[in-house]
C-alpha cells in the first residue's frame, strides 16, 4: 500500500537525519511527500484512512522541520490540517474524531484552538476523561496553571487509574 512505502521513507528519512545525511534524509522525505501528495490528490477514503493520512502527512511535517525545510513542513502540516477537520466535519458527534483534531491542533502549536475544540467536546461528552486530560495540557502549555490544575482534577476524579494526570498535576503545584 502507498502508505506504508510513505512511512517507509519517512523512518530512512529519520534515521538518515539522525545520522547527519541530511541530502539522504531530504530525498527520503522527498519520496514520502511524492508518495502522499498523490494519495491527498485522489478520492477521500474512510474516515479512518483520512485519520491515518492526516496523522502521516503531520509526521511529514514534523519531519521537513527536521531538516529545516519550513515551506515544506508549512504545506504537510496546512495538508494534514485539512484532512483531519474534514473528518472532525463530517462526524460532529463523534467524539473520538473530535479528539483527533483537538490533539492535533494542541500538538501543532494552536493551543487556543486545541482549547475551544476540546470545550466543544466537553460540552457534549463531559464524561470524556481524555478530553478533561487534553484540555489541561493545552492549558498547561499557555501556562494558565488554575485551569490545568481544574481540568486535572477532572480527569482523575473520572479516572483515576490514569498515574499521568495524577503527576501532571502535581508538577502544576511544584
Amino acid at each position: 500500500y502507498p502508505i506504508h512505502l510513505a512511512h517507509s521513507y519517512l523512518v530512512l528519512g529519520h534515521i538518515a537525519s539522525t545520522l547527519g545525511r541530511t541530502s539522504d534524509a531530504v530525498q527520503a522525505y522527498g519520496e514520502a511527500a511524492r508518495i502522499l501528495n498523490k494519495l491527498t490528490a485522489e478520492a477521500s477514503g474512510t474516515p479512518q484512512f483520512e485519520r491515518w493520512l492526516s496523522d502521516t502527512l503531520s509526521q511529514l511535517s514534523d519531519a521537513w522541520l527536521r531538516v529545516k525545510r519550513p515551506d515544506d513542513a508549512k504545506q504537510a502540516h496546512q495538508k494534514a490540517l485539512w484532512r483531519i477537520s474534514k473528518v472532525a466535519a463530517e462526524f460532529p458527534d463523534d467524539a473520538d474524531y473530535q479528539l483527533e483534531l483537538a490533539g492535533f491542533l494542541r500538538e501543532t502549536r494552536n493551543l487556543d484552538g486545541a482549547v475551544a475544540q476540546f470545550s466543544k467536546i466537553l460540552d457534549k461528552h463531559p464524561d470524556r476523561a481524555d478530553a478533561w486530560t487534553g484540555r489541561a495540557a493545552a492549558y498547561l502549555r499557555l501556562q494558565q496553571w488554575d485551569s490545568a490544575v481544574a481540568d486535572y482534577s477532572e480527569a482523575i476524579e473520572l479516572a483515576p487509574q490514569v498515574q499521568t494526570n495524577w503527576f501532571h498535576r502535581g508538577h502544576v503545584y511544584s
